[in-house]
């Protein structure tokens, strides 16, 4: 659930749609997985149109990742914090030296057909040797040009195009199932009908 659906006001969280579809995945006996609490878009208004000085904003996003966190504590399978590879991993040594309890990492995918990085492997490798397990949390099959997804430089795709992303994503989900402690792919919308950009 974005920021601007669970805190449309502040202080005031609105956990109804989120709690159902917690439940519903309880009910067909399926893990949760959680999502970044705080991204870029989908901020609610009083966010957006506050000038904040920094320390006023760090404890506002505080505020509101601690509620949320605590609200589905124990509900949720993992999350997913961000996609900024060498900064994220920063941040799992410094929270595990901290005493800081972090069992995995999401990774979110953001590439174009035929680019896809050749490190992929190496870069799960490498988190899950700070002692985390890994998942790619948002793999899209959208063909529109977005954030998360592996994209066409152009459209429409042709059959060459289609193939290409094809290998792309066996290249993703392969270098996952390479890893021991990759514990998952997670497809992020299917068709371009229900993709972020609507």
């Amino acid at each position: 659930m974005k920021w601007i659906a669970t805190e449309p006001e502040r202080g005031v969280f609105t956990f109804e749609q989120g709690d159902e579809i917690v439940a519903l995945a309880k009910r067909g006996g399926k893990l949760m997985r959680g999502h970044n609490c705080v991204w870029y878009n989908k901020l609610p208004d009083w966010v957006m149109n506050t000038t904040w000085t920094a320390p006023e904003l760090a404890q506002v996003v505080q505020e509101h990742c601690f509620s949320i966190v605590r609200h589905w504590q124990g509900q949720i399978f993992s999350g997913s914090p961000g996609p900024k590879a060498t900064s994220l991993k920063n941040l799992v040594k410094e929270l595990k030296n901290a005493g800081v309890p972090l069992d995995g990492v999401g990774i979110q995918a953001h590439e174009t057909v035929g680019e896809v990085p050749t490190d992929i492997r190496r870069n799960l490798e490498e988190f899950t040797s700070l002692d985390v397990e890994v998942a790619i949390t948002e793999l899209d099959v959208e063909v529109a040009i977005t954030e998360l997804d592996v994209k066409f430089a152009t459209l429409p795709p042709d059959e060459r195009g289609l193939a290409q992303q094809r290998r792309d994503y066996e290249t993703i989900v392969a270098a996952c199932a390479a890893v021991e402690k990759c514990v998952g792919v997670t497809v992020w919308d299917f068709t371009d009908k229900v993709g972020e950009c609507d």
